[in-house]
């Protein structure tokens, strides 16, 4: 029998997706925890700015986990399903935003003492304190 590599791919596609899935949803499971603890008490703009960024790592996997279901839904049909391929790809833009404001929040707490503070300048409306 000769093995069509077209149908390699589409199996391990379907399998990488399905799989992706599985793990965004335990990653979602795992920020969720590390929010509780990060956003316990949000007494300063660093502890604001990390439980933002634990939050985003919640909505992030969620957004994510939806995408990767989407794309195997195509993957696993092996015929492309445009309403599925759509929202894998609309899933991938939001969590990219999400990622970027994630990142946000993280360097608004790694840096805090850095520039903006030497100037005294807020950054997006956030000042930062130790």
């Amino acid at each position: 029998k000769v093995i069509d590599d077209e149908d390699v791919f589409d199996g391990v596609s379907c399998f990488i997706d399905s799989y992706q899935a599985v793990l965004r949803f335990a990653n979602v499971a795992t920020a969720i925890v590390a929010a509780e603890h990060v956003c316990a008490v949000q007494d300063s703009d660093n502890q604001m700015a990390r439980c933002s960024g634990a939050v985003n790592g919640i909505i992030y996997n969620l957004v994510i986990g939806v995408g990767v279901i989407a794309a195997s839904i195509s993957d696993c049909a092996e015929t492309v399903t445009p309403p599925a391929v759509c929202t894998a790809f609309w899933s991938a833009f939001i969590g990219c935003i999400g990622t970027l404001a994630g990142t946000m929040s993280s360097v608004t707490q790694t840096c805090s003492g850095w520039y903006w503070e030497a100037a005294r300048i807020p950054l997006n409306g956030v000042t930062t304190t130790l």
